[in-house]
């Protein structure tokens, strides 16, 4: 089955595993997203149950993951997605593997460890996951230890292994519910970019998919921020987690555009190269033109790892929407809502043509493109990158 790795980064009390285990419940059961997700490992998943549990009930809330324990400096998430049909019968579509390092592993300059970046270095996309309740502060302007540790110890932190990956990036603001109705995605991006670590990795990744994405485990009006900084649940609430399936969503369209990139770059320079040699032999390459060509179309083709072969339309999607990118055009929110109207027009049509792990997949494709069009729409903001 094809698996596809996702990095976690980011500082202790984030909310990585709060994330993990909301992004769990939510998606445990198929509803309108179009798919499931499941833990096979049974203590993994009882591990998951157990920390929404304490989220959900309690006055309480989890712990930070504990960095003495090395079990859990870096666990191990395995999702795998599937799909249930008309018939009741289940095809499971690809998985994900979450690696959720410790948080001090992240800021603490005696324990962080070049493993880290090795990992980010393979993997298929890299959260980088940003405190909310540090970013309330930032707004703010409030000179205390939350807004200095965002900008002084947890962004550096976690740009510092961003800018040696190759996969998307994925800034995830945690806590939305506590900036919701107060600052907009835009705002909060706006101030974000006024970090030079921040604005510098933007900067870097020109040729990549970068994007910042609000989220709650919760939900609103669940909880409140107490003027001593800490949050107070809100007896009987309910929580109703938001947005915690797009960042798994973004990762499989986000990596395939990027791999189309660098093989359209491959491409590129080959047909540089051809251009470069053709004064040597005059009109004698006008006849091998077309034949090279052709050529260049099957490098494309043949080179894309098995874990990125998609149906023909999915690759078309990617080949539209980088072309799109190259000539500058900036119409994200028309765009995104007509894919979105498309997408779910040929939901149904594609969940009855699902049979096996194959067509499993090209349906699940689809619904992560409608959950990534909803997300360019809701917020114009998200996106940090042209792609």
């Amino acid at each position: 089955m094809r698996t596809y790795k996702v990095i976690m980064l980011g500082s202790s009390g984030a909310g990585k595993t709060v994330f993990l285990a909301s992004m769990h419940k939510k998606l445990s059961i198929q509803g309108e997203e179009g798919f499931f997700i499941e833990v096979q490992d049974p203590v993994r998943r009882q591990v998951l149950e157990n920390i929404y549990a304490e989220v959900a009930t309690g006055d309480k809330w989890p712990m930070p993951t504990d960095l003495s324990d090395q079990s859990q400096s870096g666990y191990e998430w395995t999702f795998r997605c599937c799909v249930r049909i008309e018939d009741r019968s289940i095809h499971p579509a690809c998985q994900f593997t979450y690696l959720d390092y410790a948080g001090g592993k992240l800021t603490d300059a005696n324990v962080a460890g070049e493993d880290l970046v090795s990992e980010a270095e393979t993997a298929d996309a890299v959260l980088g996951l940003l405190d909310g309740r540090k970013i309330y502060s930032f707004m703010d302007n409030n000179a205390d230890q939350y807004r200095n540790e965002l900008f002084l110890k947890d962004i550096p932190a976690i740009t510092r292994i961003m800018q040696s990956c190759k996969a998307p990036v994925h800034f995830v603001i945690s806590k939305w519910d506590l900036l919701e109705g107060k600052y907009t995605l835009g705002q909060i991006r706006d101030r974000l970019l006024e970090i030079p670590e921040f604005k510098n990795l933007i900067n870097q990744l020109t040729d990549n998919t970068v994007r910042l994405i609000p989220v709650s485990s919760v939900g609103a009006n669940f909880a409140t921020l107490l003027p001593n900084g800490k949050m107070q649940k809100h007896s009987g609430a309910i929580p109703r987690p938001f947005y915690v399936e797009v960042p798994l969503a973004c990762v499989l369209p986000d990596a395939l555009l990027k791999r189309v990139v660098d093989l359209k770059q491959q491409e590129k320079e080959i047909a540089d190269k051809v251009v470069a040699v053709k004064p040597r032999f005059g009109g004698f390459l006008t006849v091998i033109d077309e034949f090279l060509a052709n050529t260049v179309v099957r490098f494309l083709k043949n080179n894309l790892p098995d874990n990125y072969q998609f149906s023909p339309d999915v690759l078309n999607w990617a080949e539209q929407k980088i072309q799109k990118a190259q000539d500058q055009i900036n119409q994200r929110e028309l765009e995104a809502a007509q894919i979105t109207q498309e997408r779910i027009m040929q939901r149904d049509k594609l969940l009855k043509e699902v049979k096996n792990e194959e067509t499993a997949l090209n349906y699940l494709m689809n619904q992560f493109l409608t959950i990534t069009s909803s997300l360019d729409t809701d917020f114009p903001a998200s996106k940090l990158s042209k792609l």
